[in-house]
C-alpha cells in the first residue's frame, strides 16, 4: 500500500499536481464511478476495457523495426481477467481517494498506470 502511494506521488510530482490537462479528460474519479456502477453493463465494460487498454499499452512497446515487442514496464499475469483488474483498481483507487481526495482530479490513465506499475513489478527493475 505504501508503495502504491509512493508511485502515485512520483507520478503526481512528474506531471504536476493539477486537474486534467484537457477540460474533458477522463479523470480518476470518472473511472472509479464507471467501475463501481453495478447498474450499467455499458459503464462496467467501459471501465474494464479502459483498464485493459492501459495494461496492453504497458506490456508492449514499439520496437526498432516498427513492430510491437514485449515491454517490461509491468509484468501482469496473462491469465488475470478484466473483472479481477476492475476489482483491484476499485479497491486501490478507493484507498487512495480516502487518503488523498485531490487524487480524484488526476487523469485516469496516469492513476491506473501507477496502480499497475506498483502491483505488477518486473523482476528486471
Amino acid at each position: 500500500m505504501l508503495r502504491l502511494l509512493f508511485v502515485l506521488a512520483v507520478v503526481v510530482s512528474t506531471i504536476g499536481y493539477r486537474k486534467a490537462a484537457f477540460a474533458d479528460e477522463f479523470l480518476a474519479s470518472d473511472l472509479y464511478d464507471y467501475c463501481v456502477d453495478e447498474s450499467s453493463q455499458a459503464r462496467q465494460a467501459a471501465c474494464k476495457f479502459f483498464i485493459l487498454g492501459i495494461v496492453q499499452g504497458m506490456r508492449s512497446q514499439l520496437g526498432p523495426n516498427g513492430t510491437f515487442v514485449k515491454s517490461h514496464a509491468i509484468c501482469a499475469p496473462e491469465d488475470e481477467t478484466t473483472d479481477e483488474l476492475r476489482l483491484m483498481v476499485i479497491r486501490l483507487l478507493k484507498s487512495d481517494f480516502d487518503h488523498f481526495p485531490e487524487d480524484r482530479k488526476l487523469g485516469a490513465g496516469a492513476s491506473v498506470g501507477g496502480i499497475l506499475f506498483n502491483q505488477y513489478p518486473c523482476k528486471l527493475r
